[in-house]
């Protein structure tokens, strides 16, 4: 198996709840390598290095009252690591940007 440790750099999916107005957009697309939104729901995609850069994201996204859903590493090569990640796989995601 090729998945990742918990303690490697790894690409992340978070879906949110609602969609981002084009201000918040903005200002989050400093830390998201991919921002889409479908059926009242945001997904967030990012590189997270490590618990520490995970912890301060998910403290960003509080501090802009962003409601989260659920939070999954995703290995390309073993797909994603809970099922929740892709609840929505089947929806028409749209870019926020």
């Amino acid at each position: 198996m090729t998945g990742q440790s918990a303690s490697e750099p790894g690409r992340t999916v978070i879906v949110v709840r609602g969609r981002f107005g084009p201000a918040l957009s903005s200002a989050l697309m400093a830390y998201f390598a991919e921002m889409t939104a479908v059926d009242g729901h945001t997904r967030l995609v990012a590189d997270i290095p490590d618990q520490t850069a995970l912890l301060g994201l998910l403290d960003v996204l509080d501090a802009v009252n962003v409601r989260i859903v659920s939070v999954n590493r995703f290995d390309e090569d073993a797909g994603p690591a809970h099922p929740s990640a892709t609840e929505t796989a089947g929806a028409d995601w749209s870019p926020l940007y």
